[in-house]
């Protein structure tokens, strides 16, 4: 009789064990699945508060980085690096800081900078609830100016 209970309580452990690993194994499973749908790029064709799409807004602010550099090479600063980040506000309207790089604005004085932030803030953008701010930097000295 001890061999027949030994093997029993062997039968019963093993039972045990395949439930443990069903449970193991569906566990890893919904685990997997939901990281997948987490790590899942959205490809939504949101829009905006205007109801203007991202792709819109991404033309626009390509034509205005041509427009601006446009407006450089015009006042002699060929050659210059122009960076533009946004910011969105809780209105949807976005904000601007266009950074301009170029070791010419070491040399100039604070009057023709002046003038050269008015002129390009004169430059068009399609959307007018959109704000700008322009920071002229010298690469040379690594100083905004």
């Amino acid at each position: 009789m001890r061999k027949t209970n030994y093997y029993n309580s062997i039968y019963i452990q093993r039972r045990q064990n395949r439930g443990n690993t069903r449970l193991a194994i569906a566990a890893l499973a919904v685990i997997f699945i939901i990281c997948f749908f987490m790590v899942l790029p959205v490809n939504g064709k949101g829009t905006y508060g205007n109801g203007v799409s991202e792709e819109t807004y991404q033309a626009w602010e390509k034509a205005y980085r041509s427009d601006v550099k446009e407006v450089l090479t015009k006042k002699g600063l060929d050659m210059s690096g122009v960076t533009m980040t946004k910011t969105y506000r809780e209105d949807g309207a976005r904000e601007y800081e266009v950074m301009i790089h170029h070791d010419r604005f070491a040399k100039m004085g604070t009057e023709e900078k002046q003038e050269l932030v008015e002129v390009l803030q004169a430059v068009p953008f399609p959307e007018k609830e959109s704000d700008f701010t322009f920071i002229l930097r010298c690469d040379l000295a690594g100083k905004s100016l």
